[in-house]
């Protein structure tokens, strides 16, 4: 036959061009009066036209309605279906669709993927004629996933405020409260200093040399310090905690809980002999072994060839017996080496330890290693420790105990010691008028001396955790809701939405993208969606033509709710009528808000559900759908724990560089690549704040300010994005795909 049809002339050619399109015309046909819906191999086919009739339209849009509600499930959710059976089916729930019913009726868990078969009946009647139904089997192929995609459930540092770099304080705020009369902390990585006449009402714990003058510190205050804290010309602190290497209080009265300075230098020794060393404090033992306290935190570096460190947290996991230490579990700081289960500490030297004082002050502990106390006024302490001698003119004590010397510069009578329970290893001296006498022990009431095993040992040194983790925006655009980038041909502002349904039917947005120099996104669906100009007018049009120019936002009147990426450095410049914005800001370049007229800023988290969840569009990866009301989506953490909100809902601001901001309200949390600038007003930020997580930078807090508070924060709020979460809800996107292995009738 083939050859026969080459020889034709090709004046008859067209005739069987024209019979070919006839029979596909009626294969068409044919396809229109009945729906196919089949699989060859592994490509599944697509529903075919119409059904006879409407019973039949409503069924098989049920069929496509059950996918999609499919690929909105996590794991958790698809197990569930899976336990269905023809005697106990599960019925689905197919919001918006009226006449449309589905129930699971059986699965076959034991395959990969699972298998779900569904039965979707459609229904209609108009009220003249009898009602109609239809009902097709479908068997659906599910590879369940994550549901709203994959973030990393690490916890932000612990403290509200933490510099990794100098940090210098010269004016404006610094407040950092959990309530009204508890503060809470600020940890740098560099040097901290205080000046001028301001006032920092946080507590502080620095790797660097703390230096405050001026306003001083807050009252109930703790100062930490790895270095040397020195205190001159500040208003007289109140019930404050001093903990450092070294300590120098060079301005006169106040009050504190504690004045601590001093540790042992020891080294880590197992039966093969040293293989590090630590600071530590705790009692220096008569054959040089050092028993550290029960409580704080100290760091060991190992001598090997990737100089491995580790932080051991005394209070956890950690036992000692006749001065040998074991430790169950330790936290890797640096290297690839393991920190033996154990060994001893034996003493090397004593690392800092002086403490300064000008009296008058008043402290209920004052403990270190050598201790003066200058001017020959009257200080009062409630317990006075010293490892090495005391050097005073003299002051009301309650308790003393010392392993060296006690001087006295002055009147013998200007020293009292209240309890009789205190000791010295070596002498009490009295230098008078330039000559030195030494005193008899019942010359001085309530002292004995030459007590051996009188040292009381050494506070140690605080540990000041001030690792950050670096940030990667550009990694996380998944994670978003709309996406803000620059076409890389034309260089146009174009916008990707993904992650965003509509309320009414449950239905995905398209992602577009849209070209936001040429479409028109005021309104979406009849909505308002982006306007901009203090009126209803274009947002981004004009964006810079590259991603350094960056995207501008005056005068917002509308934004959708949901986490906001962009590709390069976003400014936010008023909003209409100070409404508030809720979103989390997210951007390659740097983040400016400027003082413009303007309201509040909530993460997604930091709302409510309603607030997000409950309009006209709304953020799918964030957002439980399943119950009325609506729900914030729950996770699962590596602990097992089933916290609420995921991860990326908790964040405010989040930027590869850095941050200006004038006078803003944030609830959220802040993550910043590189320095802060409050400029202007006072910014307060109701969550935590990381500054430099990318780059060591040098923070200066001058007019403005910041204040950070804690109070309402929940321990689920305290988590950053990333890879890693399984989401516990059931209703999401992202990860989980169905299919349609065969359909028919019933």
């Amino acid at each position: 036959m083939t050859p026969m049809l080459r020889t034709r002339p090709a004046s008859q050619r067209g005739i069987a061009t024209i019979l070919i399109l006839l029979l596909t015309g009626l294969s068409l046909t044919a396809a229109v009066l009945g729906t196919v819906y089949y699989v060859r191999g592994t490509q599944e086919q697509g529903v075919s036209a119409h059904a006879m009739t409407q019973a039949q339209v409503k069924a098989w849009t049920g069929v496509e309605v059950v996918k999609t509600y499919l690929t909105n499930l996590d794991a958790a959710g698809v197990k569930t279906l899976a336990a269905a059976t023809t005697s106990a089916p599960l019925s689905l729930t197919l919001t918006g669709l009226d006449g449309v019913a589905a129930k699971v009726v059986g699965s076959d868990s034991t395959t990969a993927p699972t298998q779900l078969t569904v039965e979707v009946t459609g229904t209609t009647a108009d009220g003249t004629r009898a009602k109609s139904t239809s009902t097709v089997k479908v068997v659906y192929s599910v590879t369940a996933g994550s549901a709203g995609g994959s973030q990393t459930c690490g916890q932000l540092p612990k403290d509200a405020l933490v510099f990794n770099g100098d940090v210098s304080y010269t004016g404006g705020n610094m407040d950092i409260v959990t309530s009204e009369s508890l503060l809470d902390s600020v940890a740098v990585s560099g040097f901290l200093s205080i000046s001028h006449g301001t006032k920092a009402n946080a507590s502080v714990c620095a790797k660097g040399d703390i230096s405050i003058s001026g306003g001083g510190i807050g009252d109930g205050a703790q100062i930490y310090s790895e270095g040397k804290i020195t205190t001159q010309s500040m208003t007289a602190p109140v019930n404050v905690d001093i903990w450092g290497k070294e300590v120098d209080l060079q301005q006169g009265g106040g009050k504190y809980k504690s004045i601590r300075a001093g540790a042992f230098k020891a080294n880590v020794v197992t039966v093969g002999g040293a293989v590090g060393t630590t600071i530590v404090g705790g009692m220096k033992q008569v054959d040089g072994k050092i028993i550290p306290p029960s409580a704080g935190v100290i760091v060991i570096k190992m001598a090997d060839a990737s100089k491995s460190e580790f932080a051991v947290d005394l209070a956890k996991n950690v036992s000692v017996s006749n001065g040998v230490i074991t430790v169950t579990s330790a936290t890797r700081l640096a290297g690839t080496g393991e920190l033996p289960a154990s060994f001893t500490l034996v003493f090397d030297s004593v690392y800092g330890g002086r403490i300064d004082v000008v009296v008058p002050s008043t402290a209920d502990l004052l403990w270190g290693n050598d201790i003066y106390m200058k001017t020959n006024n009257i200080g009062m302490f409630a317990t006075l420790k010293a490892f090495g001698n005391v050097e005073m003119y003299g002051s009301k004590i309650d308790l003393l105990q010392g392993g060296g010397n006690v001087s006295v510069l002055g009147n013998q009578s200007d020293l009292t010691v209240k309890n009789s329970s205190s000791i010295v290893g070596e002498s009490y001296l009295v230098t008078k008028q330039g000559k030195n006498f030494v005193s008899t022990p019942t010359a001085f009431a309530n002292l004995r001396t030459n007590v051996s095993n009188a040292s009381p040992g050494l506070p140690g040194v605080p540990y000041c955790d001030t690792r950050v983790e670096p940030i990667n925006v550009a990694g996380l655009k998944s994670q978003a809701n709309y996406v803000f980038y620059f076409d890389a041909s034309s260089g146009d502002p174009m916008l990707l939405i993904q992650n965003v349904k509509k309320s009414s039917g449950n239905e995905l947005i398209p992602t577009g993208p849209y070209n936001l120099k040429t479409t028109d996104m005021r309104t979406i669906g009849g909505s308002a969606f982006l306007q901009c100009e203090w009126q209803n007018a274009h947002c981004a049009r004009n964006a810079g033509t590259n991603k350094n120019t960056g995207w501008d936002f005056t005068g917002i009147n509308a934004m959708p709710v949901g986490i906001l990426w962009f590709d390069g450095p976003v400014m936010i410049n008023g909003v209409v009528n100070s409404r508030t914005l809720f979103n989390g800001i997210w951007a390659v370049g740097q983040v400016t808000l400027t003082s413009s007229g303007h309201g509040p800023l909530y993460a997604p988290n930091f709302s409510t559900s309603s607030a997000i969840c409950d309009g006209a569009l709304y953020p799918d990866n964030l957002c439980d759908k399943s119950t009325i009301p609506s729900k914030f989506k729950k996770w699962t953490d590596s602990g097992g724990k089933e916290r609420t909100g995921m991860p990326s809902g908790n964040m405010a601001i989040l930027t590869d560089d850095g941050l200006k901001s004038s006078g803003w309200e944030v609830h959220g949390n802040i993550v910043l690549g590189k320095a802060v600038n409050f400029d202007g007003a006072l910014t307060t930020v109701y969550g935590s704040m990381t500054v430099g997580a990318n780059q060591s930078s040098t923070t200066t807090i001058g007019n403005g300010g910041v204040k950070i508070i804690r109070t309402g924060v929940s321990e689920d709020q305290d988590y950053a994005p990333g890879t890693g979460c399984t989401s516990t809800s059931g209703s999401g996107s992202g990860g989980t795909k169905a299919s349609v292995m065969w359909s028919r009738y019933l």
